[in-house]
Order: C-alpha cells, then sequence, then structure tokens
C-alpha cells in the first residue's frame, strides 16, 4: 500500500473496518516510513475490541469462505504501536474528530450482512456475525455547516449511523456523508427504503463508496441530484 500522505504528519489511525477490503493483509505498517513511526510511538491505533476477529463468507453451498486475515493487536503491538481497544467513543485529533463506540441498530430493515460469520481465535467454530458491531464510523463538525460523517462501509447501514450521529450532537445536524454505503448484493433490496429515509436529514454532501453499487448511486443520483458526489480515491472534497 502506498500513500502520497506525508506519513511523518500521522497521529491516529483509526481502525473503522476489518473487512479484508478495508484493511489489508498487505498494511501500511510494513513499509519502513510506517514501521519507524510506530517504533517511536507516534501513531495511536483506535479499534473496537472485536475488531481483530477472522470473518468469513458462507456461501449458498454453506462452506465458509474464509476473509484474508488483518494485522492482529499483537502484531501492531509489536511493530511499536500504541494500540487503544475500547467499546466507547473517542475525541481525537486535539479534541476535533469524533470516533463512535458501538452503533445502535434502530431501523427494521438494515440488518447487516446476513452471511457473514467469524471465529474469535483459530480453532473456534464459525458463528454468525452479521451485525459486525464493532464498525465505527468517525464525525467532525464542520463550522457553519454540521457534521461531516466517514461512514466507513456502513454495515451498521447509514441510516443508523445518521441517526445516532444526530442524536449524540443533536445541535449539529449532519451535513455530509462520505464511504461506502453497502447498498449491493444481498443488500439491493433495502435501497428503496434507504434512499426514502436519507432525506429527514437534509444532507448537502453524499460521497459513496466502491461498496455502494451502482444500482444505489443510480438511485441517489435520481433524489439528490448535484448532491451526490462519487469517492474515488485522490478526490477532494473542499467544504
Amino acid at each position: 500500500m502506498h500513500s502520497s500522505v506525508a506519513v511523518d504528519s500521522l497521529e491516529i489511525l483509526v481502525i473503522v473496518d476489518n473487512v479484508t477490503d478495508s484493511l489489508s493483509t498487505n498494511p501500511p505498517w510494513v513499509e519502513p516510513e510506517w514501521r519507524g513511526l510506530l517504533n517511536r510511538g507516534r501513531i495511536r491505533v483506535l479499534s473496537g475490541p472485536g475488531m481483530f476477529s477472522r470473518r468469513g463468507t458462507t456461501l449458498p453451498s454453506g462452506i465458509v469462505f474464509p476473509m484474508a486475515p488483518v494485522p492482529t493487536q499483537e502484531e501492531l503491538v509489536s511493530a511499536g504501536a500504541n494500540v487503544i481497544c475500547t467499546d466507547e467513543p473517542q475525541f481525537v485529533g486535539q479534541g476535533f474528530f469524533y470516533v463512535s463506540g458501538e452503533i445502535p441498530r434502530v431501523t427494521p430493515y438494515e440488518k447487516g450482512l446476513v452471511n457473514q460469520v467469524r471465529r474469535l481465535h483459530d480453532g473456534a467454530d464459525w458463528e454468525p456475525d452479521p451485525l459486525v458491531l464493532d464498525e465505527r464510523y468517525v464525525s467532525v463538525n464542520i463550522k457553519g455547516r454540521g457534521q461531516f460523517i466517514f461512514s466507513a462501509c456502513s454495515h451498521a447501514g447509514i441510516i443508523n449511523v445518521l441517526k445516532h450521529a444526530r442524536k449524540t450532537f443533536s445541535q449539529v445536524p449532519p451535513f455530509a456523508i462520505m464511504g461506502g454505503l453497502h447498498l449491493s448484493g444481498l443488500t439491493e433490496a433495502i435501497i428503496p427504503e434507504t434512499i426514502a429515509d436519507m432525506e429527514q436529514f437534509g444532507l448537502q454532501i453524499f460521497a459513496p463508496g466502491h461498496c455502494t453499487g451502482w444500482r444505489a448511486i443510480s438511485a441517489m443520483q435520481r433524489t439528490f441530484k448535484d448532491k451526490v458526489v462519487p469517492l474515488a480515491v485522490g478526490k477532494r472534497f473542499l467544504v
């Protein structure tokens, strides 16, 4: 993994989702410049306690297809990272960024990934894990506009995320969302409910990422017009 970001300016790495396409087996901290920062204790790694479980997908045949393993907490610590594993919400970056705790599941239709399973350690049995309860979101208050919400892959459901953000900061309305909305494949069926419920938040920017799916992005475009700006690597948003 290579990044144009100057890594020596980074202080915090927030792991919001451990699904393989979000946290790969070739993590940035294996690169020399990252390992040097970790060894100096420069970077805090913030995650939920369940983030390091091994996950997989149950195929129609009933066979479990394991996802590639993510770096373990022990591997991060051995690389020198200061790992903070907690269920509690945190303020980071001099208090400007809010990292949620567990996201309450309140909508009747956002049921997560129904075919996902996990095992807590090598040799353990696979167990159902549709809700991915260790997923988190990050929110920052843009002065005069509202909350800019980074929603990871939205396994919790983007409406659950928005409801929680609005309840947590009742005086600061949601302004924008950025991230995967996971409305492809098995979750395409909830696109109509999701789009309908999005309208209540008065969002001004929708930046859907890769796992949103083209059908959901098309539906959002029809409803929210020019407020929908698909996310892409290297794209900058000036707000």
